[in-house]
């Protein structure tokens, strides 16, 4: 492929890349994010997935063989990788597949909206706060971890 990504550019420049999420550009080995410029890579390879399933969910390009609820893996292994990366410069690509069909949540968060005019609202709320919370860790690891925290701080 003769097109370059952000993240072949990052990486020629230095930077550690990692890709947790949804890749969305096909399951072809060219296309594998780690031949598209990521040194790492904890996710899936296609459209809508599973959120409770880890069939299809690879790091790198193994497949992982447990997980819990992808909303909550995806903000773990985002906030593993900048503390992993913190004293280099690095470059992440967080994409959630939330909030996507399958419309699945966790038992837990869809008791927090009980409430809701009906199941679908219900579990879209119990999806998206999910998302709130990964994203929460993510921010916070971030914070932590900045120039003037106390802490060794890469380039964010």
């Amino acid at each position: 492929m003769s097109e370059k990504t952000l993240a072949d550019r990052l990486k020629a420049a230095g930077y550690v890349t990692g890709l947790v999420g949804k890749w969305h550009l096909g399951a072809l080995p060219e296309m594998h994010p780690q031949q598209r410029g990521f040194d790492e890579f904890f996710g899936f390879l296609g459209g809508a997935h599973d959120y409770f399933q880890s069939a299809g969910i690879l790091r790198g390009n193994e497949p992982v063989n447990e997980l819990d609820y992808t909303s909550d893996a995806f903000g773990r292994e985002a906030t593993a990788f900048i503390e992993r990366n913190r004293a280099k410069p690095w470059f992440l690509y967080l994409a959630f597949n939330a909030v996507h069909t399958p419309m699945q949540a966790t038992d837990e968060r869809l008791a927090k909206f009980s409430g809701a005019a009906d199941k679908q609202r219900q579990t879209y709320d119990a999806m998206m706060l999910a998302m709130d919370e990964a994203i929460g860790r993510v921010r916070k690891t971030l914070a932590d971890h900045r120039p003037g925290a106390g802490h060794i701080g890469g380039v964010h």
